[in-house]
């Protein structure tokens, strides 16, 4: 049994990250199974779905562990019940393992939606469940433009409320369809709900949001604020789902997304922690993804701002990279707030608390970054994008904040490992020569950014990409897809 307890313990450990970026990779719990004769048995199907997802995600992992098994266990178990399950699996990883698996991806929206951005849907579908979660059980008229009738009568009349603040830990797409003229989305988000009480709660939700195929993505003023889809108008949407200023009924899918569909999956006090590992991640020695366009992505972006150049904006991604890296090791996350989108910021500030919470320190040291390479640059209607593949190495542990006693990683072994990281800026927004350390707007000292992106001293929200360049995504490399 030491030999399964090896392989399940180096399964566990290779989503462990911790750090910055790592923060979005974890799983909120395992999973138990009941094997059809216990024992050995028993076990069999777990450690069968263990090598499944290896193969998916680190086939360079999976593909020789399951040679290793299968020899094993033909040697042991050879015309049994599990001599079948193998045959099994070998078939499945032959016709799966070829590529890793790609994940449905939101771009597929813009096939039919010229003006769809994956920005702003990630804005729109947060600050959406952000304040439902806050208002549920209550009036919900300030986004009844956003939710079908009948949920929305669920949700008002149902045990809800109580509910302060929600910060975001992960927001993961689960399909995109399309039926009969509406485009449908599956979405699974794991928060941190702080509750009035005091008592914290650590969710899953999936919600289903729907539109007719065809509708057009409104503007980010009206997205940002959950205006009416058809005006614009922030006066609210009775029950019935008018729009008090232009009487038009929203609720129906015509004018932009509708929630049709929210369910709680779990529900527990303790939010999961995410502790630090050691070694070169799994991933980082892949070759790095490349849009197929990327060459004359890159002319076109040069092309409409002629102050673009590549390698200060990469200098800029290494400042950036480096001074989140320190104000995470620091607990000092205030002074990453004007580097980050409000949905990336939301998800690393998740990840503090529940670090705070448990009473460890995630600590970085000696962090450099060893290259940077471009992967994408994009455009849509209301954003310009641009992914770098970050490789960089660093000293990565866990301790008890209250004893110093390391309780995962090594304070001597460098850790190495590579990231995709994606900037943002408003279309038409032309470079300048930034400091990540001063506002992107005045110039100022960025010791005065509230916690929704305001700039103290000229009053100018500075993270949604209006003035300059903002972190908006960090992706890991093996799971990362052009």
């Amino acid at each position: 049994m030491r030999f399964w307890l090896g392989l399940w313990l180096t399964a566990l450990a290779l989503p462990a990250l911790a750090r910055v970026g790592g923060g979005e990779s974890y799983s909120g719990g395992g999973s138990s199974h009941s094997g059809d004769g216990g024992g050995d048995g028993g076990a069999i199907g777990f450690i069968l779905e263990l090598l499944i997802r290896l193969i998916f995600y680190y086939p360079q992992v999976g593909i020789p562990l399951l040679i290793v098994c299968a020899i094993i266990y033909y040697t042991k178990f050879k015309g049994s019940h599990v001599d079948r399950q193998f045959r099994e699996l070998q078939n499945w990883s032959a016709a799966n393992s070829v590529e890793r698996r790609r994940p449905p991806s939101l771009t597929e929206l813009a096939k039919h939606d010229p003006n769809f951005s994956t920005t702003l849907f990630l804005d729109f579908v947060n600050s959406l469940y952000c304040k439902l979660l806050v208002q549920m059980g209550q009036d919900l008229s300030e986004i009844g433009g956003y939710l079908e009738k009948g949920l929305r009568t669920r949700l008002q009349s149902g045990t809800g409320g109580g509910v302060d603040a929600v910060i975001i830990g992960s927001t993961r797409l689960l399909g995109i369809h399309r039926r009969a003229g509406v485009e449908s989305v599956e979405i699974e988000i794991e928060s941190n709900l702080s509750q009035v009480n005091g008592n914290d709660l650590y969710v899953v939700d999936r919600l289903t949001l729907e539109r007719a195929e065809g509708v057009k993505t409104n503007p980010p003023e009206t997205v940002y604020t959950l205006a009416c889809p058809s005006c614009g108008n922030t006066g609210g949407i009775d029950k019935d789902g008018h729009c008090s200023f232009c009487d038009q009924a929203v609720n129906t899918g015509r004018w932009g997304w509708l929630l049709t569909d929210f369910r709680h999956l779990k529900s527990t006090a303790k939010p999961p922690v995410v502790l630090s590992s050691s070694g070169m991640e799994v991933g980082t020695d892949l070759p790095t993804e490349r849009s197929r366009t990327l060459e004359a992505d890159l002319t076109a972006l040069k092309s409409r701002d002629s102050d673009f150049q590549l390698e200060s904006f990469q200098d800029y991604a290494r400042q950036t990279f480096l001074t989140l890296q320190a104000a995470w090791t620091e607990l000092k996350w205030e002074r990453a707030r004007p580097l980050e989108t409000d949905y990336l910021f939301g998800q690393h500030q998740y990840w503090m608390d529940c670090y705070r919470r448990m009473g460890y320190r995630n600590v970085l040291e000696d962090v450099s970054v060893t290259d940077v390479q471009l992967s994408q640059v994009t455009v849509d209607k209301y954003f310009e994008g641009i992914t770098l593949r970050m490789f960089a190495s660093m000293k990565d542990y866990t301790v008890s904040a209250e004893s110093g006693e390391v309780l995962s990683g090594s304070p001597e072994q460098t850790r190495k490992f590579s990231e995709y990281w994606t900037f943002v800026r408003r279309a038409g927004v032309t470079s300048k020569d930034r400091d990540a350390a001063r506002c992107p707007s005045c110039g100022a000292p960025l010791d005065k950014v509230t916690q929704v992106g305001v700039c103290g001293y000229c009053q100018s929200n500075i993270t949604r990409g209006d003035f300059d360049w903002i972190l908006s995504r960090i992706e890991q490399d093996e799971a990362y897809f052009i």
